[in-house]
């Protein structure tokens, strides 16, 4: 589940193709000042968005993706990413060091 603490790092993938969900943030020019606000995406295979809401807060952003993708599913990408990066160190070889 998305979350205060992880929504800059996860998101929500259909688990029968390569579409996904996902916040971002962005800002809006008011009254001469800029305003942060968070975009929750419906990105399709192509990453092309297919839809976007936009919250002023984060709370309700979350609050959104999450019913509305819950049925998605759900992926740490910054999990992913240091799986990954454990997993070619551990391959060895000249580009990781690992022989010297």
């Amino acid at each position: 589940m998305i979350n205060e603490k992880n929504w800059t790092h996860c998101i929500y993938q259909n688990p029968h193709s390569l579409e996904m969900a996902q916040i971002s943030m962005g800002a809006n020019w008011e009254n001469d000042r800029a305003k942060d606000v968070f975009f929750v995406a419906h990105l399709d295979e192509n990453h092309l968005g297919v839809n976007e809401d936009i919250f002023e807060d984060i709370a309700p952003a979350i609050t959104f993706i999450n019913s509305e993708y819950d049925s998605w599913e759900f992926v740490d990408l910054e999990f992913l990413n240091s799986k990954n990066k454990k997993e070619k160190e551990s391959e060895g070889g000249c580009d990781n060091c690992s022989a010297h």
